[in-house]
């Protein structure tokens, strides 16, 4: 009889390798094996099973390329390998492992709304993104794993005039 044993990982205030807050939203498995976790309040993690440690991802004003916001409601990996994280507040971010930077997508790029309550990708490439205020067609740049913000990719949004029930979508 196999048995199964749990591992309990949590915040604790003198290690930045731990979990960086015990409030957790999103857990999400990605194709290399990493288990990424959302909190409400304090950012992103990547779990590391090798170390048992946390690698922290947090909105730090002095760094644009920081995460944009610490409240986390979503993440998806396209088929493309990006991870596009969906928080609410701050829009969509799109993670670039290999230098981990954010790119920010938010109503100031042409996204119907910043909270966001899901992300799909169609078979065309196009990130379907729900808000609290209608879906949001998104068209990534093509040079998406290395866009410097010149390449913003395009937003169609809808809401009830397109047949939406209500604004409210997830």
């Amino acid at each position: 009889e196999e048995k199964m044993t749990f591992t309990r990982y949590q915040n604790e205030a003198d290690s930045v390798a731990s979990l960086s807050s015990n409030l957790v939203s999103f857990l999400f498995l990605d194709r290399d094996g990493w288990l990424w976790v959302g909190t409400d309040e304090a950012g992103l993690n990547r779990f590391d099973p090798a170390t048992q440690t946390f690698d922290r991802f947090t909105f730090d004003r002095t760094n644009p390329k920081s995460i944009n916001n610490n409240n986390i409601t979503g993440i998806y990996q396209g088929r493309s390998g990006l991870l596009w994280i969906g928080t609410n507040g701050g829009g969509l971010n799109r993670l670039d492992l290999a230098t981990k930077s954010f790119t920010h997508y938010d109503q100031a790029n042409g996204l119907v709304n910043n909270v966001i309550c899901g992300i799909l990708e169609d078979d065309d490439g196009n990130l379907w993104v729900g808000t609290s205020r209608g879906i949001s067609r998104f068209t990534p740049p093509l040079d998406s794993p290395h866009d410097e913000g010149g390449n913003r990719g395009v937003f169609r949004n809808y809401d009830i005039p397109d047949g939406l029930m209500n604004k409210g979508f997830n």
